[in-house]
């Protein structure tokens, strides 16, 4: 009975078959050696297990202490060094815009021909919109608001100075055009010239000036040097405007140019008439606008005020010269608004200098 008792105590202790154990296996629960890297019972692979997973915690460790850390002390230095750059850049003055300018090419947009299509171009080119192609940028920090025109000074060849002056243009919508640079913005856009005059000083020759503000202020202008040629180009850009010698001829007292709606402006109207000036062999368009001008004037008061429609037909030639030449288009005229209505009145004129309305023959339709 001993013999037998202490074989059975033997069997049940692990250490008497396994020396040194103390320990179960992960999978099975079997006792196995401390020294076991893999288990008699289920086989189960402990040493090289135990490695992979003490490689796998180590390389954790690794990009947490060497690669995380970091980045988060770098995310905070950047989050606290930003707003640092923007006081220190006030501090010195150098957060405000800094905007340059470029002049390119010239172009002239001749109105009834090139802003309409085929179908509804003039037969005659009368009026033309004189235009540059000019290029800005802001380096600077702050917004910046461009002043809506600039002056460009040049010498002629007399020795002279002429002032010419634009408007920034929008040549989508045909409006003038208020440019605005954010920091690091830059624009290309067009300045339409709106007149020009002898140059009053001997300072600032062959220049072109662009006036700014930002944030604190106005800015110094922005200065272009003009090359021979960019004087040149500009210079060619003063195309006499027919239309607008017409009405300064025969508009004289008037109000010219007066805007009745979004696309309508009249090209004179006094107390009794809206009116629209063509040459004579256009006088069917003509008509048209004077109609035109005379339902919008009346849409514009409230139809308070009224205006009849009115058409000054001109010919570039002297009086006597029109007459013979242009008698087929009045008797056309004549024949075509003889029992027109409503009421629209004519002026044959004769563009020579120096006449005026009163000087050109006046018709009233429908005719008695």
């Amino acid at each position: 009975m001993e013999d037998g008792t202490e074989k059975a105590t033997a069997a049940a202790d692990p250490r008497s078959v396994f020396p040194g154990s103390g320990r179960q296996c992960p999978k099975c629960d079997e006792p196995i050696s401390l020294k076991a890297i893999r288990c008699p019972h289920c086989l189960a692979d402990l040493g090289r297990g135990a490695t992979r997973w003490q490689k796998v915690t180590l390389g954790a460790k690794l990009v947490r202490d060497w690669i995380g850390f970091p980045a988060a002390v770098a995310a905070l230095l950047t989050a606290f060094f930003t707003p640092t750059v923007a006081a220190m850049l006030s501090w010195f003055d150098q957060d405000r815009a800094y905007v340059t300018a470029e002049l390119f090419n010239p172009d002239i947009v001749n109105v009834g021909l090139d802003d309409r299509g085929v179908s509804d171009q003039t037969d005659r080119v009368t009026q033309y919109i004189s235009l540059i192609r000019v290029g800005g940028k802001n380096t600077g920090y702050s917004t910046a608001s461009i002043r809506s025109n600039f002056r460009c000074a040049l010498q002629t060849s007399d020795g002279a100075g002429m002032d010419y002056y634009f408007d920034f243009y929008d040549i989508q919508s045909q409006r003038k055009f208020f440019p605005t640079l954010d920091a690091g913005q830059s624009i290309i856009t067009f300045g339409k010239l709106t007149g020009s005059q002898e140059h009053d000083s001997a300072t600032g020759m062959n220049t072109c000036e662009f006036s700014y503000v930002d944030r604190y202020g106005p800015r110094p202008p922005y200065i272009v040097s003009l090359s021979d040629r960019a004087r040149s180009e500009i210079a060619g850009l003063a195309i006499g405007d027919e239309q607008a010698e017409l009405q300064s001829q025969f508009c004289a007292g008037m109000v010219t140019q007066m805007r009745l709606s979004d696309k309508t402006i009249a090209d004179c109207v006094n107390d009794t008439h809206a009116i629209a000036i063509e040459p004579i062999y256009l006088w069917k368009s003509a008509v048209a606008r004077a109609m035109q001008f005379s339902t919008a004037f009346g849409t514009m008061t409230g139809q308070q005020s009224k205006r009849a429609a009115g058409a000054i037909l001109v010919c570039n030639d002297s009086p006597d010269n029109c007459k013979q030449t242009d008698a087929n288009m009045l008797s056309e005229m004549d024949t075509a608004l003889s029992r027109f209505q409503p009421p629209i009145t004519t002026w044959f004129c004769s563009s020579k200098p120096g006449l005026s309305l009163a000087d050109c023959t006046r018709r009233d339709f429908p005719l008695p």
